[in-house]
């Protein structure tokens, strides 16, 4: 038990270091891309960015889930998302904190073609 528990530990603190390194004081990029709508549950949203990368939860109100349908229309819903880039290339996604204003429609924008040329 002990050595999962210390290794759950040194992950969390290796990745907040190079996270606190990577964007204390650096000179950053932020830009507003289109992340995939993949799934959605009663008070959440998942998308990903890229398809490499990590499904992230989003919390949405009740009139964007209310629009959303990934599991019938896979790819079709997109939202606005910032994405902020330090030293390194090291990426980072802007979403709402726990007590911040959920999600609304005004993030919600249709899936671009791009997306499906890169899939391809």
């Amino acid at each position: 038990m002990m050595p999962v528990l210390s290794a759950m530990l040194a992950t969390f603190y290796l990745r907040t270091t190079v996270e606190t390194v990577a964007f204390t004081g650096a000179e950053t990029q932020i830009e507003t891309v289109e992340a995939e709508v993949t799934g959605q549950g009663r008070r959440w949203v998942y998308v990903r960015t890229d398809h490499d990368a990590r499904t992230l939860r989003i919390r949405a109100d009740s009139d964007l889930r209310a629009q959303l349908d990934p599991l019938r229309a896979p790819g079709r819903d997109c939202l606005r998302i910032r994405v902020e880039t330090g030293r390194w290339g090291i990426r980072r996604t802007l979403i709402p904190a726990l007590f911040d204003r959920a999600f609304g429609t005004d993030h919600l924008v249709p899936c671009s073609t791009r997306r499906d040329a890169e899939a391809q």
